[in-house]
């Protein structure tokens, strides 16, 4: 253990700011701001983050820095003192993050390579770390640009993960266009920034292994569901269903299959209920209903607790907030198969923190229509029981099973 004093940099670009101590108080802006020819870029801001981000860095005592040139902008500096540890194995010890690791336990991936193209060296090596000790077998190749030779000894193995900065996903596309088959790509992005694509699942910086552990579980299912022409075709295409005696347990135990056709959507801003009706609508949702806050959706769901396979629940709203109210909705029944979704604006509210509250899952505004899809299948890869008495596996978008032997037994 050791102390790491790590420096955070942004460039702003700002014409007006000769002195910038004045920006460190509240409800101050540039005097451009004032101006009435001034540019669109200033129009939605009211002078508290440099306040509020200066206070945190005081409490987490660090330091905060600017250097700023008139007409050519301003680099702003944070030191903050971080503890650093090169032991990741607490990162597995919740008891959620275990029960997504026998998740993926269950499917046993034979022969697996993963990139990591990554020019941020503190995330890259996080996620080396992190992608050993979850797939201690896979062969893991780190790259700092998109720049990459492939050929044999690389790409042979049966699945190939890549995981790479968003900006790079045009290039690492093409690169993996002959091997796109057998390819599952997981872009990177800070969390809270603008994503390229619709369709893919992002992993966000800072790293966190939930999120990791989600993303594997959905890009492995996906490959299952994708592939399974493939499988028939290449027996040395194998994805074997570990056979346990233990089964997984999951809150939706008493359900042979997830088919979401019931749904309660809570949350105070009127367009948010809609919206989010219309989207759940369009993925297969046959009944909706609608609650104003958490004290609402306590009363509707005690109604019949059976009624509603998922609620979407906002966290900040009157009287009962979202936390508020996924608690009494656990405390009221403990053998309830409904699942509860965080639907929140919040990027701070981690999906291990809400777990812990008692929600399933978290999905973070504004939705998408792909990213909704996405995760629900991710909460049936999940929540869908498992069948002890053979070895067939299942896929998510199909009822097909087929049944996989290992490469031992060919």
């Amino acid at each position: 253990m050791k102390t790491l004093f790590k420096p955070f940099q942004t460039i702003e670009q700002v014409s007006n700011c000769p002195n910038f101590e004045q920006y460190y108080s509240k409800y101050s802006a540039s005097q451009s701001k004032k101006n009435e020819i001034a540019s669109s870029t200033f129009s939605d801001r009211n002078g508290l983050g440099l306040s509020i981000s200066k206070s945190f860095v005081d409490a987490m005592h660090g330091k905060i820095g600017v250097q700023s040139q008139l007409n050519k902008g301003t680099s702003i500096s944070v030191v903050l003192p971080l503890v650093k540890s090169d032991d990741i194995t607490a990162a597995f010890s919740n008891q959620s993050i275990k029960d997504q690791l026998q998740t993926i336990a269950d499917l046993k991936v034979e022969r697996l390579n993963i990139f990591i193209v990554d020019q941020n060296i503190t995330s890259k090596k996080v996620l080396h770390d992190y992608l050993k000790m979850i797939f201690p077998y896979a062969s893991l190749y780190q790259f700092d640009s998109p720049s990459i030779t492939l050929d044999s000894s690389n790409t042979s193995g049966n699945i190939i993960l890549v995981f790479y900065e968003d900006e790079m996903h045009e290039t690492l596309h093409q690169t993996f266009r002959s091997l796109r088959k057998k390819t599952v790509y997981v872009p990177i992005s800070n969390r809270g920034f603008s994503k390229r694509s619709s369709s893919l699942r992002y992993l966000t910086r800072p790293l966190r292994v939930g999120d990791l552990l989600d993303v594997l579980i959905q890009a492995l299912n996906e490959m299952i569901s994708r592939d399974m022409k493939f499988l028939e075709k290449d027996d040395s295409f194998v994805f074997q269903q570990r056979s346990s005696t233990k089964k997984h347990v999951s809150i939706k135990e008493g359900k042979k299959s997830l088919n979401f056709k019931t749904a309660l959507v809570v949350d105070d801003n009127t367009i948010n209920r809609k919206v989010l009706s219309k989207l759940l609508k369009m993925v297969g949702f046959e009944e909706i209903d609608q609650a104003e806050n958490g004290l609402e959706a306590f009363e509707k769901y005690k109604q019949n607790i059976d009624r509603y396979d998922i609620i979407f629940m906002d966290l900040l709203m009157p009287y009962v907030s979202g936390k508020e109210s996924c608690e009494m909705i656990r405390n009221h029944s403990v053998k309830s198969n409904t699942l509860i979704l965080a639907v929140t604006a919040n990027t701070w509210e981690t999906k291990e923190m809400l777990c812990k509250s008692g929600f399933d899952s978290v999905m973070y505004k504004p939705i998408l229509l792909e990213s909704l899809k996405s995760e629900l299948e991710t909460l049936k890869s999940l929540h869908l029981p498992k069948d002890n008495n053979n070895s067939s596996l299942s896929s998510v978008s199909s009822s097909t099973n087929v049944t996989t032997n290992s490469i031992n037994d060919k």
